[in-house]
Formats: C-alpha cells, sequence, structure tokens
C-alpha cells in the first residue's frame, strides 16, 4: 500500500508483503482499514503502524464504506459487519441477508443514505437504516454475481456485474442494463 500527501506527485510505500488487497478505506482522522485476502488491518496513524483485527481473521473483506452517521461497514465472505464505535469493534448486521453467509462483494451508499449491498449470486440488498437491516431488491436476476457499485451523483447508482453494468437511479430500488 502507498501513500500521497501530495496529491498524487510522490508516493510512499506504507504496508508490504500483500499482493492480494481486496479492499481499502480511509477516513479523515488517519485511520485506513485494509481487507486482504483473509485478513484485515488497520491503522490508527496513517499507515505508519499496522495491526490485524481480530473479528476478520477467518473472513475476507472486499468494501468498507462509512454510513452519514458515521458507522462502519464492511462487505465480507461472511456477509456484513457493522462497526458504531469507529472499528474498534465489529458485529455481525446480517439480518435480511440470504443465509448461510452471504459473500457480499461491494456496499455503496446512494445519495439518500440508504446502502446497496451487491452480493455473489443473490442480486443486490439494500438497508435504509444504516445497514442494520436488509432486503432484497433489484434486478429481476438475482444470480448475478455483483462485482463492484459506485455512486455518481447526480446519475445515480452503477454496478459491474457478471451479465453487464447496471444502472439505478432511485437509490438502488429498481436497476437496469
Amino acid at each position: 500500500i502507498f501513500r500521497s500527501n501530495d496529491g498524487g506527485a510522490n508516493w510512499k510505500e506504507v504496508f508490504s508483503g500483500f499482493a492480494s488487497v481486496r479492499s481499502i478505506f480511509a477516513d479523515s482522522d488517519d485511520t485506513i482499514f485494509m481487507g486482504a485476502l483473509r485478513i484485515t488491518y488497520e491503522s490508527r496513524d496513517g499507515g505508519n503502524t499496522w495491526s490485524q483485527i481480530g473479528e476478520f481473521s477467518s473472513t475476507t473483506v472486499s468494501s468498507f464504506v462509512q454510513t452519514q452517521t458515521g458507522d462502519l461497514l464492511a462487505g465480507t465472505t461472511h456477509g456484513v459487519f457493522r462497526s458504531t464505535n469507529g472499528g474498534l469493534s465489529w458485529s455481525f448486521s446480517d439480518a435480511g441477508l440470504p443465509e448461510p453467509f452471504p459473500r457480499v462483494n461491494t456496499i455503496v451508499q446512494a445519495s439518500n443514505g440508504d446502502l446497496v449491498a451487491g452480493t455473489q449470486d443473490h442480486g443486490f440488498y439494500r438497508s435504509v437504516d444504516g445497514g442494520v437491516n436488509w432486503a432484497a431488491t433489484g434486478t429481476d436476476s438475482p444470480r448475478l454475481q455483483i462485482i463492484e457499485a459506485q455512486h455518481s451523483s447526480p446519475d445515480g447508482l452503477f454496478a459491474a456485474t457478471d451479465g453487464g453494468v447496471l444502472h439505478s437511479i432511485d437509490n438502488g430500488e429498481i436497476w437496469s442494463y
């Protein structure tokens, strides 16, 4: 992992040894979370030192997102985890997701604050309460593998899937090609 403090003109390596980084998230307080294959690390000092997060010792974190209320969510190979204290502790937050342990490839926050989770072979799930509860939404093809989703204001949400690119203009409720 490399860090730039000057808009990308210069880069400094702050973490080495993992070629399988799957996700990274940084907040404005110099906290960084990095998900790799079956291991997740955090840095509380801008990447100078790193420690392993125990709650993720047997799962791969593929996506991090911070909600409008400041909670953190992690999409993993075992569902969704949620932290209400800046990542100091994590708990399952998968009410309404398919059982057992859906693989959540990406989580994105829509412009209205709703969260949309893209899963492997189960389609989209949406949360209107900050990631506490989830409900199936979106496409008529729930077996799609959702690879990545992004918010692009004012154009809505875009999702890369194994069936093509999907677009939603209503915060993830309905998706179309």
